[in-house]
């Protein structure tokens, strides 16, 4: 969360700035590969963070999972299979 934030911020002011340059109210100038940049590290950290967080979730659903009884049974089952 403390990455999405920003670089959500970031590919914010990155499509705002180059909507108003293309509707003529901003310049273009040199200064616009910062907004670039900005947008490339916006869209980045937005992914980035997506994908920990879904790592995150499917973490969470192993747990759940793996608390069951049908998972425990399943497992007593297999170790035993794998001593013979």
């Amino acid at each position: 969360m403390a990455v999405a934030i920003p670089c959500t911020v970031l590919f914010i002011i990155g499509v705002l700035v180059l909507g108003f340059t293309a509707r003529g109210y901003i310049a273009w100038s040199d200064f616009h590969s910062f907004v670039f940049l900005g947008f490339a590290a916006g869209i980045f950290g937005f992914v980035y963070s997506a994908g920990v967080m879904e790592a995150y979730e499917l973490l969470v659903e192993n747990e759940q999972y793996s608390s069951r009884i049908f998972f425990r049974i399943k497992r007593k089952i297999k170790e035993k299979l794998d001593r013979i």
